[in-house]
């Protein structure tokens, strides 16, 4: 015999029930227990038991500070993207939202005494970017389900605490080898780039365009930039012109001003040299001399990020690719 009870039904009287199973009461009772410690079954003193309402799946996003999500930057435009995205899966998967601030200043460093005490082994949790490495340990030690998004500058050290999590990334050598590649194609020799964080062991970018560069014979022309110093950046890279006369220039978004609309007056470039720039995001003005640029879309990330969680996956690796715009015919280009 079966019989299907909803979420917030009331069970029959135990001696019903029991007549109606077939079993005795001692036997229904400690079926019932075991049901109740499952969170399957609400008892109520003097109201009966009932069918537990379901609980929805809370997702905790991780916020650097209280209110960056409000701030005037690149990242936190990107992670106003990425926070759209989370509430569009919470929305289609039925699930709650919370958000924790770790730090009151915004400080990796810094962080507030007791802010992850909520979370535990059940917690779903997403986080962005190596910014909260300094509480990869607690996070490993409390259990939470994690979605780590953007893990191309993780040390090798933090590995241990990272291997069953979630990561969502975006293929950024794959982003610089086809720029590359696309002004190789258009017949440069001397193909610079300039990025943050260029210098830094294992950094993706870089292995994009050093690919590209030796499968061509061409030289190295890379330049590492500061994102805390846009003139600085500037200067830098009106000096390696001078010093190679390079014919075609990567640039990534995150190395000049955002309301730049021309980078060849900005760098005093010649307007025979050609510039593709990547990692390009809606935060910032797109300079209309270029001849393509490179964007992702940070909304899938937060997405995919809910997504695995609900779905109880672990260890998991998703990778997402850039898609190339050529400003002068509109032309789109996707790379594998």
């Amino acid at each position: 015999m079966t019989r299907y009870y909803i979420p917030g039904e009331q069970l029959p009287h135990e001696v019903d029930l029991a007549e109606e199973l077939g079993i005795s009461r001692n036997t229904l009772r400690s079926a019932l227990t075991g049901l109740e410690q499952d969170h399957l079954l609400n008892r109520i003193k003097g109201k009966g038991t009932f069918v537990a309402e379901r609980e929805k799946p809370l997702i905790t996003l991780l916020l650097p500070c209280e209110n960056f999500l409000l701030q005037e930057s690149r990242s936190a435009y990107i992670l106003r993207q990425i926070y759209t995205g989370v509430f569009r899966a919470v929305r289609d998967f039925d699930c709650r939202l919370e958000t924790i601030a770790v730090s009151a200043t915004n400080t990796p460093t810094d962080i507030t005494p007791g802010c992850l005490d909520s979370i535990g082994k059940d917690s779903l949790v997403i986080f962005s970017s190596t910014w909260f490495e300094s509480i990869f340990q607690q996070i490993h030690e409390r259990g939470a389900k994690i979605s780590l998004l953007d893990a191309q500058l993780l040390r090798p050290e933090l590995f241990p605490f990272t291997k069953n999590w979630n990561i969502v990334d975006f293929n950024a050598a794959g982003e610089t080898q086809l720029a590359a590649e696309l002004l190789y194609r258009a017949g440069a020799r001397r193909i610079a780039f300039a990025s943050v964080f260029v210098r830094r062991k294992g950094y993706p970018t870089l292995a994009g365009y050093n690919q590209v560069c030796r499968a061509g014979g061409l030289p190295d022309l890379s330049l590492c930039c500061d994102d805390n110093d846009l003139q600085g950046n500037v200067l830098k890279i009106k000096e390696m012109y001078q010093k190679t006369k390079f014919d075609s220039f990567i640039i990534n978004a995150s190395c000049f001003p955002a309301d730049c609309l021309d980078l060849h007056g900005l760098l005093d470039l010649p307007e025979k040299v050609r510039i593709i720039v990547t990692d390009f995001c809606g935060y910032r003005q797109l300079p209309h001399d270029i001849y393509a640029y490179s964007a992702h879309n940070p909304v899938d990330y937060g997405y995919e990020a809910v997504k695995t969680l609900v779905a109880g996956t672990e260890n998991q690796h998703s990778v997402y690719n850039a898609e190339f715009h050529f400003v002068q015919n509109q032309q789109k280009v996707n790379y594998a």
